[in-house]
C-alpha cells in the first residue's frame, strides 16, 4: 500500500511542478482587424441594415485562393461605429498564401478576396466587382496587416495598432 502512496505523491508533485512553471514571457500580439465601409459619390452609406436599395445583405466576400474556388469568407461582421456609419469587419477567414522571402523569423503571407455587390429583380445599379488583397507579416512576437489594396490600389500600408478603416466608394 505504501509503495502505491509514494507513487501518486510523486505523481502530483510532478504535475504541480510543471503546471506551475514560469511564463516565458514571450507572447504574439494579433492584429489584423479590418473594416469596410461601402459608400456612394456622395458619401451616402450603402449598407444601412433593412434599406430595399441597400447593399447591406446583398455584398459577398469571396476567397479567391481558395482551393475550393468560390467559397464565402467567413468572420465577416456587420458593425455601427462611434459616427452611426455602418461597417463590414473583417477579422480572419480566407486562406493566407505564404510568400517565398519568408524566413524562420519573419514570413509574409497574403490573402485574396473578391468583394461582389448582387442585384436584386428590377435593380439599376450595377457595380462592378472590386479584388482586395491583403498582406499580413508575421514575427515571433506579431501578426498584423501591413497593407491593404483595393484593386491594384494601396488604401492602407501602416504599422501594427493603426486603426485599419477601408473606405470604398462605388457609383
Amino acid at each position: 500500500m505504501r509503495k502505491w502512496q509514494f507513487f501518486f505523491g510523486l505523481a502530483f508533485v510532478f504535475l504541480f511542478v510543471t503546471a506551475c512553471r514560469q511564463d516565458d514571457g514571450v507572447h504574439q500580439n494579433i492584429d489584423q482587424t479590418i473594416n469596410f465601409y461601402f459608400q456612394d459619390t456622395n458619401g451616402n452609406d450603402l449598407i444601412i441594415p433593412n434599406d430595399p436599395t441597400g447593399y447591406a445583405s446583398r455584398i459577398t466576400f469571396i476567397d479567391d485562393l481558395s482551393i475550393t474556388g468560390n467559397t464565402a469568407v467567413s468572420g465577416i461582421t456587420p458593425g455601427v461605429d462611434d459616427a452611426k456609419k455602418n461597417y463590414m469587419q473583417y477579422i480572419a477567414g480566407a486562406t493566407r498564401q505564404g510568400q517565398p522571402d519568408s524566413t524562420a523569423t519573419s514570413k509574409t503571407y497574403i490573402s485574396q478576396i473578391l468583394i461582389n455587390y448582387n442585384k436584386v429583380t428590377n435593380d439599376t445599379k450595377v457595380m462592378a466587382q472590386d479584388t482586395l488583397n491583403i498582406v499580413y507579416s508575421w514575427t515571433p512576437s506579431l501578426f498584423n496587416v501591413s497593407s491593404i489594396s483595393v484593386n491594384k490600389k494601396v488604401v492602407f500600408n501602416g504599422s501594427s495598432g493603426q486603426q485599419k478603416n477601408v473606405t470604398i466608394t462605388k457609383q
